[in-house]
């Protein structure tokens, strides 16, 4: 059954404030950082929200499953309509958690792949019955909703059936143009140059900066698909590819290659038979997937299709590493392809993964980006988002999907222009108004859902602690109620027994002297004093410095 999260009585942005002139955006994720992709846009009183995605744990986020688009920004929004963009996790990921939020019969803008999936991840998480008005979009489809006028423009990514989103609003002849995720060379087959050109040029464009720091174009897909063949066909023991789960032309490509082959091909993970299943129903992918059927785990012929390219905590990548996936054991006679980008924060599980796999003998390829490459991004590089700038001609550009090294390349490239846009920059909980420019407005108190098990909760503040816990242990200050004085001083994790032990008769003097200080004094904050005190004393003593956790008994 979902978790829903309880929206918080906390105030949003009031939607008085908004003149009747302008156009407004706001962004609960997605901009400053990577995930959790949420951007809406307001007019005349209809918002129009742009994507609903998930965002993932990284070294900031310790024991993290997901979190979610900012609620107040949700809040202050309410949907008259929604388009999703394409079916990938970081943009679709939290539509199952947003039923407090979101209408029912809303209607839901996607390509025939994106409903499909985003039904089997609603079953999953226990809404499929949550009733949406689903619009199907083909090639350049327009529809109106209150004064936008909207048109899709398909472009090529790495998952099927990717649109940007044109904008235009009659009444302040203003277009806008919403890239989402994209690059230029691709396989899509209701891409059209001419189309984007002719809705040109644009007043905003908001473009994904994600390839903005390296240079050249983004390599299509047939070439990472080529590659890929070859190394398969050069192998003749057992293989094991990992990819994202979402790469259904290059899944599909390995089927064809091994049906020409004649050998058998088995999936590890959940998440690609969810993929295919969309996939299927479709028409992206040729196969029934309840009809494949997985080879023996001893057959020396197989490929795998191994989920979880990321090392996620118990993907299929993770537990084939660790050794866990049953019947099947690693030899030397096999290759593991590593057809996949590390998106970074995860390259330490990612390494830690790949070296368990080559210590147990097997070949790993794919590393090498000097040699053919075996992954293509989805995303475009300098030379796909000078070309699409190129064909809208703005006159502001505002990159979004990035963080803000990726957002500071912009200026660089729009210089290149031969009329260069003003770059603005935007950040997340935050309205701007579309008025001669982009101008911040008022702030949104910030109210992000984070989800761990089965809790979800908005202290953001505790991954401080967990980090700060991993690198410096806890410090137990335990006191005496009856006496108000110290009984004991406690280190878990924080150094070695024999440092804590020649150190602990100095700590707990000083300690002792701290706390009668304190329980002495007219202080209303007593118990804030001994933990400010006792954290400088352990800095002074130890170089550390522990969480200090206050215990009465």
């Amino acid at each position: 059954m979902v978790l829903v999260p309880q929206v918080s009585s906390r105030k949003g942005y009031s939607r008085k404030k908004l003149r009747s002139n302008s156009v407004y955006v706001a962004f609960g994720g997605g901009v400053g950082q990577f995930g959790a992709n949420f951007t809406v846009f307001s007019f005349h009183g209809t918002n129009l929200w742009i994507d609903a995605g998930i965002g993932f744990a990284n070294w900031q986020t310790p024991g993290l499953e997901k979190y979610l688009p900012d609620f107040n920004v949700m809040k202050s929004f309410s949907p008259d309509a929604i388009i999703l963009t394409h079916a990938h996790e970081d943009h679709i990921g939290a539509m199952p958690y947003l039923t407090e939020l979101i209408p029912q019969n809303t209607p839901v803008y996607l390509s025939e792949f994106t409903k499909e999936f985003l039904s089997i991840k609603m079953k999953e998480a226990g809404v499929g019955e949550f009733p949406l008005d689903y619009h199907v979009l083909k090639r350049n489809t327009e529809f109106t909703i209150g004064d936008f006028h909207i048109r899709n423009f398909f472009m090529p990514h790495s998952i099927p059936q990717t649109f940007s989103v044109g904008m235009s609003i009659k009444a302040l002849k203003k277009k806008l143009y919403f890239t989402s995720d994209f690059k230029i060379a691709g396989s899509e087959p209701r891409h059209s140059r001419n189309d984007i050109i002719k809705f040109g040029p644009v007043d905003y464009c908001f473009i994904d900066s994600t390839g903005s720091t390296i240079a050249g174009e983004t390599p299509p897909e047939r070439e990472a698909i080529r590659n890929l063949k070859e190394a398969i066909e050069s192998h003749h023991g057992r293989i094991f590819v990992t990819t994202f789960s979402s790469q259904i032309e290059r899944i599909r490509a390995i089927y064809e290659t091994a049906l020409k082959l004649s050998r058998p091909v088995g999936i590890l993970g959940m998440s690609i038979k969810s993929q295919l299943k969309a996939a299927y129903a479709s028409g992206e992918f040729p196969y029934p997937p309840d009809e494949l059927r997985d080879p023996s785990p001893k057959n020396k012929r197989a490929i795998w299709l191994v989920a979880g390219c990321q090392a996620d905590e118990r993907s299929a990548f993770r537990r084939l590493s660790d050794g866990e996936i049953p019947k099947i054991q690693l030899t030397p006679e096999d290759m593991l392809i590593y057809s996949s980008s590390m998106i970074p924060g995860n390259e330490a599980g990612i390494y830690d993964a790949l070296n368990k796999i080559a210590d147990a003998g097997v070949k790993i390829i794919g590393l090498d980006r000097s040699k053919k490459i075996l992954h293509a991004s989805g995303h475009g590089r300098r030379e796909d988002i000078f070309k699409l700038l190129s064909w809208l001609a703005p006159r502001f550009v505002i990159p979004v999907h990035g963080d803000p090294i990726h957002f500071r390349e912009f200026e660089e490239i729009c210089q290149k222009l031969p009329t260069p846009p003003k770059v603005e920059m935007v950040t997340t909980n935050q309205v701007f108004r579309l008025y001669r420019g982009v101008h911040a407005e008022e702030k949104i108190p910030i109210l992000r859902p984070y989800m761990e098990g089965s809790e979800i909760h908005y202290d953001s503040a505790l991954y401080d602690l967990r980090r700060t816990l991993s690198s410096h242990g806890v410090c137990l200050v335990i006191l005496s109620q009856k006496k108000n004085s110290l009984k004991d001083l406690q280190y878990i994790a924080c150094a070695s027994a024999e440092h804590i032990e020649q150190k602990l008769p100095a700590l707990l003097q000083e300690a002792s002297e701290i706390i009668d200080n304190v329980m002495n004094s007219d202080s209303s904050k007593k118990e804030k004093k001994i933990r400010e005190k006792i954290y400088k004393l352990n800095g002074r003593e130890l170089r550390k410095y522990p969480y200090v956790h206050i215990i009465w008994t």
